[in-house]
């Protein structure tokens, strides 16, 4: 626990997200206290295991096809992106985010890992 009060320590004050190379953290409340978690890039392997976790059986006419659920396959990239954290890594735990939290930690996990062409072009 006194790695976590360090890290607290190092974040300036009114700020929501520092940037640490390929990792950012983003201060969040939990269980009412102001606490930070730390989200990094994921590998191609953790995105991969994330679409495979998300998929479910849907019937479509007599046939049942294997899906994609996009809201679970986000929560378990989430997921694999946090680095440091101050609950159990679960969806359970995502779900007891605030709405506002839950959106930021969703920014800045798409800014590190989603890829953008026009950005890659130097166009952004």
């Amino acid at each position: 626990m006194e790695e976590s009060k360090i890290e607290k320590e190092k974040l300036p004050v009114n700020e929501n997200v520092q940037s640490i190379s390929n990792e950012e953290k983003v201060n969040i409340v939990w269980e009412g206290k102001k606490d930070v978690i730390i989200l990094g890039e994921i590998t191609w392997k953790e995105k991969k295991s994330a679409i495979r976790k998300s998929m479910k059986d849907v019937q479509r006419g007599r046939s049942v096809k294997k899906e994609s659920d996009p809201v679970l396959q986000r929560e378990y990239m989430m997921l694999s992106s946090i680095k440091k954290a101050p609950f159990e890594l679960t969806i359970e735990s995502l779900d007891k985010l605030s709405s506002r939290d839950g959106e930021k930690l969703y920014t800045v996990y798409a800014k590190i890992n989603e890829y953008d062409e026009d950005e890659e072009r130097g166009e952004a």
